[in-house]
């Protein structure tokens, strides 16, 4: 029993709250782990009684309604307090990087995506996210939807190194072998990521969907995408900067189309996940961009959700394009 801590990752805290989280977001299937975790959200208002009921379910005993007032008047008048007072007295995890996407949220845009044969030759943008060497890659297509009330049918594509799945399952928490069986990721040979796997599962895409734009992360793309950049079915492929400025647009173009219900997804438990781990963080402009956790100390992993927001911002582009044009 304790109070949340200052956000660090890889401690004890942090392994038994994320594992906590992620039984109760069924990530993880664990009957035998019994967690509660008393707290505000985000979104309540920190000096409202009714938001510190939620964390304190003594409150009126222990804490008194007279000390937590004492305690709130203080974080209102003293800034530096404030963080101290959620963390202390509303449980929440205080840093300057917060989590982004609501499950909730998430699960609403979930239904029944189109097959393949619906979509052939639709206009599509993709977003690639390869690992250094050993870990997880992602490569995300945005589809233009056919369905009613929608805009994009998301198709993600994850993979990990076969030799290295068992350690990472086990440093990750999550079953990846599970998702290596219902075919939602795929296994390359050997302890390090074969880029021309991916690579061939691009360019076979590209027979299926009429990619306009593929944008990625040149951290680790280096010299692998050749084929993909020779390919005359590709559009334009572009490295894309992950800053504010470059990441900024197209994250909240895609909060939107969460919020709009204007996704389709059929729920992949791998995409899943790294929604629920991908945190943001903000430069008081109202500028936003995911952070990538440390690939060395951390349990999460937002690879797919990066791919994502990098497949909207080719999305993206097209449509300020069409608006110049049509503003012409």
């Amino acid at each position: 029993i304790t109070t949340a801590d200052e956000g660090e990752e890889g401690t004890i805290y942090d392994e038994k709250h994320t594992y906590t989280v992620r039984v109760a977001e069924l990530v993880v299937e664990d009957p035998s782990h019994y967690g509660v975790i008393w707290a505000a959200e985000e979104k309540d208002d920190p000096f409202a009684e009714a938001t510190w009921r939620k964390a304190n379910p003594g409150l009126g005993v222990s804490p008194t309604l007279a000390y937590l007032r004492k305690e709130a008047a203080k974080a209102q008048v003293t800034p530096s307090y404030f963080p101290t007072f959620c963390r202390l007295h509303l449980n929440r995890r205080m840093r300057a990087k917060v989590r982004w996407l609501p499950m909730p949220l998430w699960d609403a845009n979930e239904g029944t995506p189109s097959e393949p044969r619906q979509l052939r030759f639709q206009p599509a943008w993709g977003g690639l996210d390869l690992s250094a060497v050993s870990d997880l890659s992602a490569w995300v297509l945005v589809a233009r939807s056919r369905q009613r009330g929608k805009e994009l049918e998301i198709i993600p594509r994850f993979w990990v190194p076969e030799e290295r799945c068992d350690e990472l399952a086990h440093q990750l928490q999550v079953p990846l072998r599970d998702w290596v069986n219902a075919g939602l990721l795929t296994l390359t040979e050997g302890d390090a990521i074969d880029y021309a796997a991916i690579e061939d599962q691009i360019l076979a895409d590209s027979r299926t969907y009429r990619i306009q734009r593929l944008s990625y992360d040149r951290m680790f793309a280096g010299g692998s995408l050749q084929r993909i950049e020779a390919n005359p079915r590709i559009g334009e492929v572009v490295p894309m900067s992950q800053t504010y400025l470059g990441m900024g647009p197209a994250a909240k173009e895609t909060e939107r189309l969460l919020r709009e219900r204007a996704f389709v997804h059929d729920g992949n438990k791998v995409l899943r996940w790294n929604a629920g781990c991908v945190e943001v963080i903000r430069d008081g402009n109202d500028n936003m961009r995911p952070v990538k956790p440390k690939r060395d100390e951390s349990s999460a992993r937002i690879d797919g959700i990066a791919a994502l927001v990098m497949a909207v911002d080719g999305y993206l582009r097209r449509k300020a394009i069409k608006d110049e044009a049509l503003s012409a």
